[in-house]
């Protein structure tokens, strides 16, 4: 693969790249089909009210994409990634004839198909076939409002207070939200923008080059190939101050002094240490962009212009060296990129190994390693709650296709990607040489998108020694390849760097933080003095904390909050004693003063906890005070309510909502305990665990349902959300409802009770069947108002009118065959005793997330990050704090239980014996039926509450199989969950946990294994296998069983 590109070395070829064939599922383009050449943004911004209507809020404009088509026989469609809230109007085609100095525009026919819930396909078709090798433009006029992927902020959520802000945020996947592009990191293009704004506004990108043009247009490029999630703009009232030789800062009027005197003179200082470790910034200039105080994540790494929290400034530049992250991604992650989302550790784990190098020349060991260890804390504590065995614990994870990359991320690639990189340098065994590679590896694939498979062939070629020795095989089982290189025999087969990649679970190695140590003892000391019922201030005050930097003073405090609350009187005397704590401008420290403070109910100053509240609206910072208050006393509850009266209007609409369910009284039902850091579990094993059978597997949606869309049906009730036929929930039980379905419903209630909609809290719509069902009466006010206690109403006559539905209806069929089941599981079941999973079935609902066994408040974790440590708990953080580019992970032990939002999956109708049932009530079965039943008890039926039996015995009966399970090899035993959510519903009913999930289902179903009453069927999802301890389930025992 040659490239003239400006990756490219004096035209010299470059390698061959595994990349270059990658598949990124999370694309619906046709980005192999087609080389991106340049991209073109011509916008203008209209700020007016939110809403579809005239008038308001909006970008608008045209995307001219210049391209070149790969295919050899040519192409006759181009795809692009776009989104249902982008209103495309016109296309127009460019293509002439080689000397053609304007080739000529034609009109094009476009149209979209669906994709997935966080995009859709735009399909441009051409009027003659484009040739191999032929170059076009293509221009397409569009509008932008309200999505996911342009954030409108009001005039309240900024720090002026006077006019509105808008901003993109692009990683993952949300530029498709911005303009129809090829989203995906696997290509990249140099772009240019002309944006139009209002008077008195300013906007700002991530370009090489800004030019203001006429009173109120700005012009960008960008030289330099980037992939479209780095694409960001950002306008509003914005004031600019050098503070380098090539940086900037950018923030608003009310702020630029603040951020000039923070960071004058410092970013040149972390540029240089990177340029000498790491070789060129390439980028031209570092600038950085203070956002407004609603922005609700740490920063994104954008290039030439990284987008951070004002949070940042604390006035003594304690938190200024936060941006090393970010930093560091301008080598690792913008030059050279991961080629699809399931090699984010590419662009996450080798920034954090840079971070801590910059940090550790600048520093010290010691400093960095403390850095690191609450790193590796959030590490070890995230594999506890999430089991290390899970498959997002991989460094290399497979985003089955439909998931949103988002809902993938999490610690892993950040800290067992660092470990792995630090085990490579481990392998080198010299930290000069090892830098060395690292300056090499990014000048070989600068400007291009890499696999694995690329960085470590390169690896192995730079040091052909560690080759020789085979450092990439698996050691023998007798070996011990973390004291050094392992003896390897000659038949042993397969890699130990893909045990790194592929197998989930805790790093095989762990780097030496031991440097750490020489900071964390003195905290933790001070930390056990201050728990003591009779202070010893003597030895207090002996110990200075004056030099103490940032991160050891949020280990003492961590330490400090992990042993609250303290005897009366210490914490009042704590705030005395270091007033650098208590009255600290510094976010980190705050956060956790306001937690201790709370935890301790320590009541005169509860004002700070508002003061701090009412100054930043940071979800990472937010969320845990929240959980810290309505965890507390009644003043500090009441303080809770106080304060998000006062301050919800400057919030970002994501935060409002988690504060929302973070104010609902605990114990209230499903909705008020759903975190956002469920999804990313919950959506990643709905995918996973989906239907093979193509007749079975979901249909793709018409549309992305959302807020808009119930707007637009609210006019129409007769109207589905899903086409003008009969509403698509009619007939259904609600709790099998899609998010559709519900959508549905509820615009079809408003419409009916002649209710003003624009009360309603249309972001937490989002839910499906099972989710609405499982709401308290107090929660459906939250969300709708007056109109939730009719829909509570509404809601128990729907699941009560008939008295058998269909889940009651099954468990009477089976109760009548004999099959009763007892309250646990049985004496002589197939769990050992004491086991903490039989347990866990035999729980009536005080379970947690199926995928987690602790807590967490709401906020999922995202790319690129810049903080310091954790909030909203005891266990620091590292740095990175998955706050960058999406919700931040916050960790609250103590709070609000964890439940996957997702019910049963949408399915097909399949073939008449196995297909959905159609809806209404089941049919009745013939007397006869009955009679067989009452009469005849089969030797083989169930005499306890096996889990299994239970399953055999749905199995068994067809009448009560429809859509459930099938066989798949009878003769064999072998069968498949179709609808694994509604079995574990139908478990979960008899057992009377209403939070039975299918993953709880599948763990429980593998305790059969070692007593062989069920098999593995290996490669296969959703597939099992009766063994040789099983019975009754053969055909001749069930026809003997009935005769």
């Amino acid at each position: 693969m040659e490239s003239s590109g400006p990756g490219s070395r004096g035209g010299v070829a470059r390698r061959p790249l595994h990349s270059a064939q990658a598949v990124d599922v999370a694309s619906a383009s046709s980005f192999r089909a087609f080389e991106i050449l340049h991209l073109h943004l011509d916008l203008r911004a209209e700020f007016g009210p939110p809403g579809p209507g005239p008038g308001s809020r909006c970008l608008n404009g045209t995307v001219v994409l210049e391209l070149r088509c790969l295919l050899p026989e040519g192409a006759s469609e181009l795809r692009l990634d776009s989104h249902s809230c982008l209103q495309v109007t016109a296309a127009t085609l460019r293509r002439g004839q080689p000397g053609d100095q304007q080739p000529l525009a034609e009109p094009v026919q476009f149209h979209t198909q669906p994709f997935s819930h966080y995009g859709q396909a735009l399909c441009v078709g051409f009027p003659q076939p484009c040739r191999a090798g032929e170059r076009f433009q293509l221009e397409l006029t569009y509008r932008v409002g309200e999505g996911p992927g342009v954030c409108w902020l009001a005039p309240e959520q900024t720090a002026g207070k006077k006019k509105p802000f808008v901003y993109t945020q692009g990683q993952a996947v949300l530029n498709r939200a911005f303009f129809p592009c090829f989203d995906t990191p696997a290509v990249k293009c140099t772009y240019s923008a002309l944006v139009e704004v209002p008077d008195g506004f300013t906007a700002v990108m991530s370009a090489s080059t800004w030019e203001k043009r006429d009173s109120n247009k700005f012009f960008f490029r960008m030289c330099q190939p980037i992939p479209s999630y780095l694409i960001a703009l950002a306008i509003g009232d914005l004031a600019s101050a050098e503070v380098g030789p090539r940086s900037r800062v950018w923030a608003e009027p009310c702020l630029i002094e603040a951020a000039k005197e923070e960071y004058n003179g410092v970013i040149e200082e972390f540029l240089a240490t990177g340029e000498k470790l790491f070789g060129p910034y390439v980028w031209g200039r570092y600038d950085l962009l203070f956002m407004p105080p609603s922005f609700p994540f740490g920063g994104m790494e954008n290039p030439c212009l990284t987008f951070v929290t004002p949070c940042l400034l604390a006035g003594d530049r304690s938190l200024a060296d936060v941006i090393i992250h970010e930093i560091s991604h301008s080598w690792f992650g913008n030059l050279v990129t991961n080629a699809n989302w399931g090699e984010f550790w590419l662009n996450e784990g080798f920034t954090m190994y840079a971070q801590r190098r910059i940090s550790t020349i600048l520093f010290g060991a010691a400093y960095t390693c403390l850095e690191a260890a609450t790193g590796r804390a959030l590490l070890r504590q995230h594999m506890d709650v999430s089991g290390e065995e899970n498959p997002l614990n991989k460094l290399r994870v497979k985003i089955e296709p439909g998931v949103d990359p988002d809902d993938t991320y999490n610690e892993t690639p950040y800290e067992k990607g660092y470990c792995f990189v630090s085990y490579l340098a481990h392998l080198v065994g010299d930290q000069d040489q090892f830098d060395k590679f690292l300056k090499a590896y990014v000048e070989e694939f600068k400007f291009q998108s890499i696999l694995a498979e690329d960085f470590l062939e390169f690896y192995l070629e730079y040091f052909p020694e560690l080759k020789k020795k085979r450092v990439d095989a698996i050691p023998g089982k007798q070996g011990n390849w973390t004291a050094g290189f392992p003896e390897v025999a000659e038949n042993e087969q397969g890699f130990e760097f893909d045990r790194w990649l592929n197998t989930p679970g805790w790093p095989p190695y762990l780097p030496d933080l031991s440097p750490g140590d020489s900071l964390m003892k003195p905290a933790e000391e001070l930390a056990e003095l201050w728990v003591t019922s009779e202070l010893d201030m003597q030895a207090i005050e002996a110990v200075s904390i004056s030099t103490w930097k940032t991160y050891q003073l949020v280990y003492f405090l961590d330490k400090i909050l992990q042993k609250s609350p303290l005897p009366p009187g210490n914490v009042k005397k704590l705030g005395e004693t270091y007033p650098k704590i208590s009255n600290a401008r510094n976010a980190e420290l705050r956060l956790r003063w306001g937690q201790i403070i709370l935890k301790n109910d320590h009541q005169e100053e509860f004002w700070k906890v508002k003061e701090f509240l009412q100054s930043q609206g940071k979800q990472k910072y937010t969320l845990p005070l929240y959980h810290a208050m309505m965890s507390g006393s009644e003043v500090a509850r009441t303080l809770a309510k106080d304060t998000f009266a006062a301050t919800a209007s400057q919030l970002h609409s994501n935060v409002v909502n988690y504060i929302r369910q973070i104010l609902v009284p605990k114990g209230r039902g499903l909705m008020a305990a759903t975190c956002e850091i469920s999804n990313v579990f919950s959506n990643y094993f709905n995918a996973m665990y989906s239907s093979e059978d193509p007749a079975l597997a979901p249909a793709p949606p018409s549309t992305n349902f959302g807020a808009e869309d119930l707007m637009l049906t609210l006019n129409n009730p007769q109207m589905s959300l899903g086409g003008p036929e009969k509403a698509s929930w009619s007939g259904e039980q609600p709790q099998f409802w899609s998010k559709s379905q519900v959508l549905d419903w509820i615009s079809y209630q408003v419409e009916k009770n002649k209710y003003d909609a624009s009360s309603i809290d249309f972001s937490r719509c989002d839910m499906d069947g099972a989710t609405l069902c499982s709401c308290a009466l107090e929660e459906l006010r939250l969300v709708f108002g007056p109109l939730g206690d009719q829909l509570y109403a509404q809601l128990r006559d729907l699941t009560s009118s008939s008295s058998s539905d269909e889940l009651s209806w099954i468990i009477e069929l089976l109760e009548k065959d004999g099959m009763a089941f007892q309250e646990g599981l049985g004496d002589s079941g197939p769990f050992d005793q004491g086991s903490p999973f039989a347990q866990e079935l035999l729980d009536d609902g005080r379970q947690t997330s199926p995928y987690y066994g602790s807590s967490y408040g709401p906020g999922a974790p995202s790319p690129g990050s810049s903080d310091v440590s954790t909030a909203g708990t005891a266990t620091p953080q590292s740095s990175h704090s998955s706050d960058s580019g999406g919700s931040d992970l916050d960790l609250d032990l103590t709070d609000s239980k964890v439940f996957p939002r997702d019910g049963f999956p949408d399915y097909k109708k399949g073939e008449p014996k196995h297909g959905k049932r159609k809806r209404g009530r089941p049919r009745k079965l013939s007397k006869e039926y009955w009679d067989c039943l009452e009469g005849k008890k089969s030797k083989h039926a169930p005499r306890g509450t096996h889990l299994w039996e239970f399953i055999r015995d749905i199995l068994i009966h067809p009448e009560l199989n429809e859509g459930l399970m099938k066989w798949e090899n009878r003769h064999e035993g072998v069968f498949k969950f179709l609808r694994s959510e509604a079995v574990a519903q139908l478990w979960g009913q008899k057992k009377k946990n209403s939070n039975m999930t299918y993953e709880k289902l599948s763990r429980a179903m593998r305790y059969y294994y070692k007593r062989e009453i069920l098999e593995r069927v290996d490669g296969r999802r959703l597939v099992y296998k009766f063994g040789k301890n099983s019975s009754g389930w053969k055909e001749e025992e069930v026809i003997e069983s009935r005769n």
